[in-house]
């Protein structure tokens, strides 16, 4: 984003970059061309949890055509207690260097220290050369496809083609780095960073532990004019490029008075319910979920884990809770405990035991988590359609790298379906939280959650995929009584519409669905950033809230 409060612009000649809230440096620019994403320290504990700082003493300096920037990072959380002392530098000929000098004031486990470099999405495809610390040189190109493992590997020096003539070269202090494709977990960028996977991890750190690294931006060849284009973001409409997809809910707390009459509003295909078959308590859950689906007029999508031992006899006793309940169904989806992705035998299993119970309800399965497990464990045959679940917070938490995955979720449904044979996709669920901490965030209730899904809608409707399944039905992470109902019931008027494909401007400023069908071609409007926007489509304009969405019929 360009519009954060606390966020800082500088410029070092032809560079323009953004100083964050974290002492990050955000969506660096040359003629128009996004250079590098951001550049950042992450501390990560050994279960992988990032460990926010606590920016003290920031001062920078503007002179000369660059700039000098200095401040002191603290990260404490439970055992972890680590400081860096950063300095940020640019001069007029688009040269950064980013340095960060560390010390340890506790013993504590770490699985990573140090600084990440992304390159964003325009980065893909493009050529690259990477140095390795023994000298020698490869030549090779990003990925065009998810890579499910690392793009490269023993980084010294870096090296993409930003534009025809133009490179951008990053020089690598202090420890290895290697490359990552963050598509994978929706991010919209390709990540190097420090500490090759390789490594033995955790790692012990003792008190008065350094870590000292740096990395210098330097840019070669011609930087291209950039393209005058307009201040606020407008809309293109394309082509009718699908089908909105069915939109669930997960099952959330138990519903109260008037809750199922609001819900019936929101046009649901469908409840999903989670049920641990290792686990007897899921009896319980069962006969509320079919209660609340026979209430709402809705199938479940019943979502199983298998017990490693015992499948076929953990499947047994659910049959004949099944046979007691006779619920709608509109998908199983099948899981079980230690494999890396659903198996042709066990939903092979699962269809033997289930047959019968719901006639017609097809056998599914992937990973119950993000798109990385199943794009390194691929499906079998036997599966009638694909699964996995989106998060906006593995890596990152704050709204603009939030923002930043809603086109990374399209790009995991195109991947599914290129290497799933063309298979369904459904994406379940889709929730705020982060996997590594999954609980409620407090985000679920505002305006930017509202702005988020509908730029998720749109990126995974217009990417295909057949159904999704959004946060839960009521409590803490519930669409009930936040504005998600109301932009939900919204997209309900519209149930069964063509998805028509358009395109912002300014993406990460403001997105949009386009939906035709016998009223004409609407178009929903979700403002991403925390400022009103004025935004153009076809000729008229919308004043959209900060992190607000409308609604213009064309």
């Amino acid at each position: 984003m360009t519009d954060r409060p606390t966020w800082r612009r500088l410029r070092a000649g032809p560079l323009d970059l953004w100083i964050g809230d974290e002492g990050d440096l955000r969506y660096l620019r040359a003629g128009g061309r996004e250079v590098l994403r951001r550049v950042y320290v992450a501390v990560r504990d050994q279960r992988w949890d990032t460990i926010a700082p606590r920016v003290e003493e920031l001062r920078v300096e503007e002179r000369d055509g660059g700039f000098r920037v200095t401040f002191v990072c603290r990260h404490e959380r439970g055992e972890v207690d680590f400081s860096w002392r950063g300095e940020i530098t640019g001069d007029a000929r688009g040269t950064v260097r980013y340095a960060m000098a560390g010390e340890a004031h506790a013993a504590f486990l770490r699985n990573r220290i140090g600084i990440c470099v992304l390159h964003g999405p325009d980065a893909v495809g493009q050529p690259i050369r990477v140095t390795h610390p023994d000298g020698t040189t490869e030549d090779g190109r990003l990925p065009t496809a998810i890579s499910p493992h690392q793009p490269a590997m023993a980084i010294r020096r870096f090296e993409h083609e930003v534009a025809p003539g133009l490179w951008a070269e990053l020089a690598f202090e202090g420890e290895v780095f290697e490359m990552e494709d963050q598509r994978n977990w929706t991010d919209a960028s390709f990540k190097i960073y420090s500490t090759p996977l390789a490594l033995p991890m955790p790692v012990q750190v003792n008190v008065g532990d350094r870590v000292d690294q740096a990395v210098t931006l330097t840019l070669r060849g011609e930087v291209p004019v950039a393209e005058a284009g307009p201040a606020e973001p407008t809309i293109d409409l394309g082509e009718v490029v699908g089908q909105l997809p069915s939109i669930g809910l997960a099952l959330g707390t138990p519903l109260g008075d008037g809750d199922t009459a609001r819900l019936r509003r929101l046009g649901l295909g469908h409840l999903r319910v989670d049920l641990q078959l290792g686990d007897a308590g899921y009896v319980a859950l069962l006969d509320r979920a079919a209660r609340e689906a026979d209430a709402l007029g809705l199938p479940l999508e019943v979502a199983l884990v298998l017990p490693e031992a015992g499948a076929e006899a953990a499947l047994a006793t659910l049959r004949r809770q099944l046979d007691r309940l006779r619920p709608l169904v509109a998908r199983w989806i099948v899981h079980r405990a230690g494999e890396p992705s659903t198996s042709d035998a066990t939903v092979a299993m699962a269809r033997r035991a289930l047959d019968g119970v719901a006639l017609g309800a097809p056998f599914g399965g992937g990973v119950p988590g993000n798109f990385v497990d199943l794009n390194r464990s691929r499906p079998g045959a036997a599966l009638d359609f694909l699964v996995y679940a989106v998060s906006p917070q593995i890596h990152a938490f704050d709204d603009a790298s939030m923002v930043e995955t809603l086109a990374g979720q399209a790009w995991t449904v195109e991947n599914a379906r290129a290497f799933g044979g063309d298979r369904p996709v459904v994406v379940s669920p889709v929730t705020l939280w982060s996997t590594f901490a999954p609980a409620p965030d407090p985000r679920q209730t505002t305006p930017f959650a509202a702005a988020w899904t509908l730029g998720s809608v749109k990126h995974l409707a217009e990417a295909g995929a057949a159904s999704v399944t959004y946060f839960e039905t009521a409590g803490p992470s519930g669409v009930l009584g936040t504005p998600v109902e109301e932009l939900l019931a919204e997209v309900a008027r519209h149930r069964g519409a063509q998805v028509v494909a358009s395109r912002s401007s300014q993406p990460l400023a403001v997105e949009s669905l386009a939906l035709r069908d016998g009223g004409g071609t609407t178009v929903l409007l979700a403002n991403l950033t925390p400022v009103a926007r004025t935004t153009g489509v076809s000729g008229r304009t919308v004043e959209l809230a900060p992190h607000g969405w409308g609604a213009l019929t064309l």
